[in-house]
């Protein structure tokens, strides 16, 4: 519901006032403040949901009654100012001069050589580049800080973070007046622009530099080409541009038509991608069309049944457990002619003089694996393709830990693994994984805390004699400090401070449908470029809380190909 609360406090500098309000349906708290009988200040605050800014409003009345104020009864709400008000006494500045007894003020000009906007602050129709304009942003967009920073930047403008004499505020038409730099901007007599105005004159940028790009690809062969890790937007049909990542040789869509597509990751493409590279480097990096469609097929049977683990709770009798460091890389399946994903992708960049040296007719279980916290140096391996990512197989080695067709128990299984690779597959890229017994709940505490000084990411632990089962199963328990696991990406929260245009956190949702925010973690360029919506993390959390809720969750990294939601699921 709609709320209006209006305070008073008498004092011995003349009576003060003070108000807040909230409309039905808004996450927007509107505050105004000063001396009665004036206009006073206004300040607006955007929350994350109507139930915070309820919450908000209720903390802020009960602190200034508090304070002595006293609320009026009935009170009638005042119309909200466009800008707080300015000292009424008219100073001249430097360059005023007087003309016949008349004051003449003299419209600046800014560092674009044209004419800023009177001090009415309100910006003229003039066909200005985006291109030379620095934007500060006050007040709710259409779109988030984060995204229209983006789009701004696609169009060759910038977005600062102060106010200075050559910016042009970007004013959201529903709460960015009154605003402190609202404020400040039309003081220093600086263009103030709404949102339509920028979108006009983006879409006049976006043209002009599709026909650029149209007659450079005309002029040259050579392929806008991405590098590792990086992203850019691309207009489409659609309002908001579609973001293009690029790791390995993964290239990724936020449109449709590449996230609804069934080939593995690293074989989509879609007209975005191929704008930016061109149709011959697309061509030659997922082939022609008949042969994406041919890939579809080696989802062969589904995603493979592998034995899961649960999370040691301390509660089991570990003693005579077998030990083995947790591997921190690409859980990898050998059914005897090529590497299959948990999730039944077919991991199509594995060079044959890798895969040659492998058993035909025994299945393993194990993980491509390139070094201790180098989790996304193995994915952009694995993930990729052609004859020049060959050569970066050189650094993995498939660590096996389990033979899951031999009919025996756990040791047997392992025994039977080692002694087939070491008789006709002794190569130094395959290895099989070392166990020993585990003595005591002490001696697993200081093997965890001696792998984890080293870097490792936990320990995993083996019943004796179990036997290799499809699913999740208390016969192999991971062992680590901190747990983790994965989340869907379903939206963001804008930074604040020194991350005012960037992501602040990502909302994240559990298979459960648990809510919740990760912000630790991220680097400066993740809040850049941050995981698109729709995309699956790892995170690293303390515990759960007693409503299911991650206590201290950290971003780790983003799980291209994962399935979701996982049907093993252990929440």
């Amino acid at each position: 519901m709609s709320r209006y609360h209006y305070l008073t406090s008498d004092s011995k500098s003349g009576g003060k006032f003070w108000s807040i309000e909230k409309k039905e349906g808004e996450s927007i708290t509107l505050t105004r403040f000063g001396k009665v009988n004036t206009k006073g200040s206004v300040k607006s605050k955007e929350h994350i949901s109507e139930e915070k800014a309820e919450k908000f409003l209720d903390n802020q009345l009960r602190a200034k009654k508090k304070k002595g104020y006293v609320e009026v009864k009935g009170a009638i709400r005042q119309a909200i100012p466009d800008a707080a008000p300015t000292n009424t006494k008219k100073r001249k500045r430097k360059s005023d001069k007087t003309k016949g007894g008349k004051e003449v003020v003299k419209e600046k000009k800014s560092k674009l050589g044209k004419r800023s906007a009177p001090a009415t602050g309100e910006a003229d129709e003039g066909e200005e580049d985006i291109k030379q304009c620095r934007f500060l942003l006050t007040g709710t967009l259409s779109v988030s800080r984060k995204q229209m920073k983006e789009e701004i930047e696609l169009c060759g403008g910038s977005v600062v973070s102060a106010v200075t004499k050559a910016t042009h505020l970007l004013c959201s038409e529903t709460d960015g007046h009154g605003t402190s730099k609202h404020t400040k901007a039309v003081k220093l007599g600086l263009p103030i622009v709404s949102e339509k105005w920028v979108r006009d004159r983006m879409k006049g940028a976006s043209i002009a530099s599709s026909s650029a790009r149209k007659s450079d690809a005309a002029a040259t062969s050579v392929p806008n080409d991405m590098n590792d890790g990086e992203s850019r937007l691309v207009q489409g049909s659609a309002e908001d541009p579609y973001k293009i990542t690029r790791r390995g040789d993964v290239f990724s869509c936020t449109c449709p038509a590449w996230r609804h597509q069934s080939n593995p990751v690293n074989l989509r493409t879609c007209k975005h991608i191929r704008s930016i590279r061109g149709n011959d480097a697309e061509d030659a990096r997922v082939g022609c069309v008949a042969s994406a469609v041919t890939v579809q097929t080696t989802k062969v049977g589904g995603a493979p049944k592998l034995l899961l683990a649960h999370k040691y709770d301390g509660k089991e009798n570990v003693s005579g457990y077998l030990i083995s460091e947790k591997l921190d890389g690409i859980r990898a399946f050998w059914d005897g002619k090529q590497f299959v994903s948990r999730g039944g992708n077919v991991f199509t960049g594995a060079p044959s003089w890798f895969t040659s040296k492998l058993p035909s007719d025994m299945k393993l279980d194990g993980e491509l694996f390139v070094g201790r916290g180098q989790f996304s140096a193995t994915s952009s391996i694995v993930r990729s393709t052609g004859e020049a990512n060959a050569a970066r197989w050189e650094s993995i080695t498939y660590k096996v830990f389990d033979a899951p067709e031999v009919p025996k128990g756990f040791e047997e299984r392992i025994r039977a693994a080692r002694e087939r690779i070491k008789r006709d597959h002794d190569v130094s890229w395959v290895e099989v994984i070392e166990h020993f017994p585990c003595k005591s709940a002490e001696h697993l505490a200081q093997e965890l805390k001696r792998v984890e000084a080293l870097g490792g990411e936990g320990l995993m632990l083996r019943k004796p004699g179990s036997k290799y089962v499809g699913s999740r199963s208390r016969t192999l328990l991971k062992v680590k400090t901190f747990h983790d696991r994965e989340a869907k990406v379903v939206g963001y929260r804008d930074g604040q401070g020194k991350h005012a245009t960037r992501t602040g956190s990502l909302k994240c949702e559990l298979p459960s449908g648990k809510i919740f925010y990760v912000g630790t973690g991220l680097s400066d360029a993740q809040r850049r470029n941050p995981p698109k919506i729709g995309s699956i993390i790892t995170f690293r959390y303390f515990e759960l809380s007693k409503d299911g809720v991650p206590r201290f969750p950290s971003f780790l990294r983003e799980r291209p190909g994962f399935v979701w939601p996982p049907k093993d699921s252990d929440d």
